[in-house]
């Protein structure tokens, strides 16, 4: 009798896009140990962001990423399996061979048009999500249509960042200073590390500032 597989849709608590989350006993355990919420699912590239704190990706953060989403397959997870054997026995990683084929795998973390990981797709809009396009994201200061968020080319010429902070992506990030009343990106973020059994977790939360750079 084949074993039958535990899967479920889920809502990624940051972006709000669906996904299909592997619900087998063991892909949940580990990703309960790596930091996974019960009651904030996360897609594998919201999962990777949290992982890196935005920043660039070690060897074992993919591994992380997918363990704590839950986008993993079957079968990827008999490799990744292969493959913490492998490290341990300091030998060759053999996959193991059910009968399938690499050449007809597409894996749903990978963009194939622009050949990189979907977390750093070129693609994709990250203000919305959506594919460039179909991006109707505006201008953070105007109603100038500006595909993948951030300055029109009015206004991006103009922003100083050492007064005004990073370039924001969307109107969100904007605010008032209340001491000179300069526009600026009022959003910081604060990185934190958590350590778990198997590695150590990088968590990036964001705050809301009062005053520009210069003011404060």
């Amino acid at each position: 009798m084949s074993k039958q597989k535990k899967v479920s849709s889920q809502k990624c608590k940051i972006c709000n896009k669906f996904f299909e989350r592997n619900d087998s006993d063991e892909i949940t355990y580990w990703g309960y140990a790596l930091g996974r919420k019960q009651d904030e699912p996360l897609c594998y590239d919201c999962a990777l962001k949290k992982v890196t704190g935005g920043n660039c990706p070690e060897a074992g953060d993919f591994n992380s990423a997918h363990l704590i989403s839950g986008q993993i397959t079957d079968q990827e997870w008999k490799w990744m399996q292969e493959e913490f054997r492998a490290i341990e026995e300091n030998r060759s990683i053999i996959e193991p061979d059910d009968g399938y084929d690499d050449d007809d795998y597409d894996d749903p973390a990978w963009c194939y048009k622009c050949n990189r990981d979907t977390a750093f797709c070129k693609c994709i809009c990250y203000v919305c999500y959506e594919h460039l396009e179909s991006c109707q994201c505006t201008c953070a200061l105007c109603d100038t249509p500006t595909p993948g968020g951030g300055l029109c080319e009015t206004h991006a010429p103009g922003w100083n960042k050492s007064v005004q902070g990073p370039v924001p992506d969307s109107s969100e990030q904007v605010g008032k200073c209340k001491s000179c009343g300069i526009v600026f990106n009022c959003v910081y973020e604060i990185e934190s590390q958590i350590p778990t059994p198997s590695s150590t977790v990088r968590i990036l939360s964001r705050h809301n500032r009062k005053k520009c750079l210069r003011c404060s």
